[in-house]
């Protein structure tokens, strides 16, 4: 199989899989997904920052209902609010009966009611909180608000919203299946949490970001194992990465920094190791991202009532392991949670990848895996603290995801892997990663249909205005996902996972395959 029908293959399963969870998950049940539906609107039809809430008259600020844009614990000068000048569908339907709380405003029912509600509850007030957004991963969704006139248009949006992570992370896929290192593929399969997943699946911009991170995390490590030029991935990667979201610099920062540490590379040494295009890129890129978050002056929107001090520090720390757990899958307002068998499962998998990098005798990378993990988790607690003065407790783990995705990217990524374990052993954490998808796919597909007290029978579950049947969904996740697999599987057995096979870009850019 050539590179390009290669590519191809894989961005095709990995469409399905996302596009069955686009479709199989209720409109405005991402988080933040209505702000950036709204946000995105606007940004396509002029408005950039919306009407900002403190040039509205205190009767017209009365009746504003933020629902999920929690301006209740917001000052009305905050710069991330705006109301935008859109159609009244762009916002529908509201997802506040189902989201989080639902209706009675105890977290002990999170989760409980079913998203069919929605049908019945007319669209919020088309407000943002995500106004002070920067622009980059805004105009695609938004450019589907322009084709459908209706509020199928989240559909689309969120269709186009996945094509640059599916891009990206198909790109990275082909370049280590054409090497058929196996041991990789699996780790990246690994490395695409369902949370991961979810987010390529409704608009959001960390799912962009995340996906720039995954793709980087394999392009440099290739730069800096090869000692050569890259392709045009890492540009790509690093762009997607730091352009859709304000903290992409830092998470960037912290990429390279352990991967340089891992490969003992000086970073003027690596630098040099770019070709001039992609110097352009990076410094181009990080140039734009610092001066739009100077100009914008974004402010976090409150979720609850700030505080500081000791107590508030000890309350951070203390919550380390529900936001490792939501990096791995808590889906929607993180309302779905998934079962403790998928989360168990997942973590054998990534406990599999490390313990195949130590049979490789990569000791490093597993020491990088853990400065990953640990970097993470610090990064969270930093931010957190510092600006919890003003925004409260307002970190989720899919923040530090780029960041934390190295936990199985680095041992994963280890050269020699696949003769060291065998070609059946490597493939193991990739099998048990499909099994982690279908399994959150499915309970998340409960959750919406019948809540998560409701019948476990997928012919029970409500349709909540899918377009396509639960059970049609079912079966092409579980077919593509497992497409998938047997595609690693395949293209294992052509080929050694030396550093002697080309990079992906050089191959397609001479016509090779």
């Amino acid at each position: 199989m050539t590179s390009r029908r290669l590519f191809l293959a894989v961005f095709g399963l990995l469409a399905v899989v996302v596009g069955a969870q686009n479709l199989g998950t209720p409109r405005n049940a991402g988080p933040d997904e209505p702000a950036h539906v709204v946000r995105a609107a606007g940004l396509v039809r002029g408005e950039v920052f919306g009407t900002g809430l403190d040039e509205l008259s205190a009767a017209e600020l009365a009746e504003l209902d933020g629902g999920a844009a929690d301006i209740a614990n917001a000052d009305p000068s905050n710069s991330s609010l705006g109301l935008f000048d859109v159609p009244a569908w762009v916002r529908g339907p509201s997802e506040e009966c189902f989201a989080m709380t639902g209706a009675t405003g105890d977290a002990a029912n999170y989760g409980v009611f079913p998203a069919s509600c929605a049908r019945h509850m007319p669209p919020a007030d088309t407000l943002s909180s995500a106004a002070t957004y920067p622009v980059w991963s805004h105009l695609l969704p938004g450019a589907a608000t322009l084709l459908v006139h209706n509020d199928g248009a989240l559909w689309l949006a969120r269709l186009f919203h996945g094509l640059v992570p599916l891009l990206l992370v198909a790109a990275a896929l082909t370049r280590l299946l054409t090497a058929a290192r196996i041991a990789a593929a699996s780790a990246v399969l690994v490395a695409l949490t369902p949370m991961t997943l979810f987010m390529f699946a409704v608009v959001n911009p960390s799912g962009v970001a995340i996906a720039g991170a995954l793709a980087l995390w394999v392009a440099l490590d290739d730069v800096l194992a090869r000692r050569a030029a890259p392709d045009w991935l890492l540009p790509a990667a690093f762009a997607a990465l730091v352009l859709p979201r304000d903290d992409g610099v830092l998470w960037a920062a912290l990429i390279v920094g352990v991967l340089l540490a891992v490969h003992r590379t000086a970073p003027l040494a690596a630098w040099r190791l770019l070709s001039l295009p992609a110097r352009a890129v990076v410094a181009a890129t990080t140039a734009a991202s610092a001066l739009w978050a100077l100009l914008a002056g974004g402010e976090l929107v409150p979720v609850d009532r700030p505080a500081t001090g000791i107590e508030f520090a000890e309350i951070v720390v203390q919550r380390t392991g529900r936001h490792l757990r939501e990096a791995i899958g808590v889906l929607g307002w993180l309302d779905t949670e998934l079962p403790e068998s998928v989360l168990y499962l997942w973590c054998l998998a990534a406990g599999l990848v490390v313990m195949i990098a130590l049979a490789a005798r990569q000791q490093r990378r597993a020491l990088g895996a853990a400065a990953a993990l640990g970097l993470g988790i610090v990064a969270g607690w930093v931010l957190e603290i510092v600006q919890g003065r003003t925004a409260g407790l307002f970190w989720q783990g899919r923040y530090a995801l780029p960041v934390l995705a190295g936990l199985v990217l680095l041992p994963g990524l280890s050269r020699g892997a696949d003769r060291a374990v065998g070609r059946l052993g490597a493939f193991v954490p990739g099998v048990v990663a499909v099994v982690v998808w279908n399994g959150a796919f499915l309970q998340a597909l409960r959750r919406w249909g019948v809540g998560r007290h409701g019948s476990v029978r997928p012919w029970a579950w409500d349709t909540y205005g899918a377009p396509l049947p639960v059970l049609l969904l079912i079966a092409a996740h579980v077919a593509a996902s497992a497409g998938l697999g047997y595609l690693v599987w395949r293209c294992a057995a052509g080929g050694s996972d030396d550093d002697t096979t080309p990079p992906l870009g050089l191959s397609l850019v001479r016509g090779g395959g």
